[in-house]
């Protein structure tokens, strides 16, 4: 669950930091090299947590599905023994 507001608090901060820039485009206002330097880290941060957070959940549903497939197999192993009796 936190990993999931990590994820939408990049995502929205990543929006905000493009409306920015795009909205000083079109104000015809141009951003100095400190100014586009600090966006472009805002941007960066937020990508990188995104996807951070997007490998976690894959790791997270990749071990839930081995888990489930090991409990499966343990299952009918377990009906497999006790028909042979």
């Amino acid at each position: 669950m936190q990993k999931q507001v990590i994820a939408k608090n990049a995502e929205a901060g990543y929006k905000t930091a493009l409306k920015i820039e795009q909205q000083a485009k079109e104000a015809g206002i141009s951003l100095d090299k400190d100014a586009m330097r600090r966006l472009e880290k805002i941007k960066s941060r937020y990508i990188e947590a995104a996807k951070k957070a997007e490998f976690q959940k894959f790791q997270s549903d990749q071990a839930h599905k081995t888990n489930k497939q090991k409990a499966e197999a343990f299952r009918s192993g377990a009906t497999a023994a006790a028909k042979k009796q």
